[in-house]
């Protein structure tokens, strides 16, 4: 029985797992895909970044992390852990010297596209 259940704890204790990916390997691995993102000026001028690129949460980005995740974790360059889902756009200035994550509805707000 201890056995079971000792199975058990490890088998949720795996599923629960999550991956955190540290900035320097998440822009290495994106960097690309940015490279060929969209780019977008800040709609207002209090942004940080006026100048952006964007590109979606999609399959490029999770095969270039090597990962079939819908979801991934990673540091931004504030030094935060943040989740980017698939309604969610991996940004950059246009410098490609940062990383972050922006909602759709945050860069719809904020951004409007070149």
């Amino acid at each position: 029985m201890k056995k079971i259940l000792a199975f058990f704890l490890l088998l949720s204790s795996m599923s629960f797992a999550v991956e955190i990916y540290p900035e320097t390997y998440a822009m290495q691995k994106m960097i690309p895909q940015l490279e060929k993102g969209k780019r977008y000026v800040g709609s207002s001028s209090y942004e940080a970044m006026e100048q952006i690129v964007a590109v979606p949460m999609n399959q490029n980005i999770q095969k270039a992390l090597g990962t079939g995740d819908t979801s991934i974790y990673f540091i931004d360059s504030n030094g935060n852990t943040v989740k980017a889902g698939p309604e969610d756009y991996i940004v950059a200035p246009k410098s490609l010297s940062r990383i972050y994550v922006l909602s759709k509805q945050q860069l719809q707000e904020n951004y409007r596209g070149q």
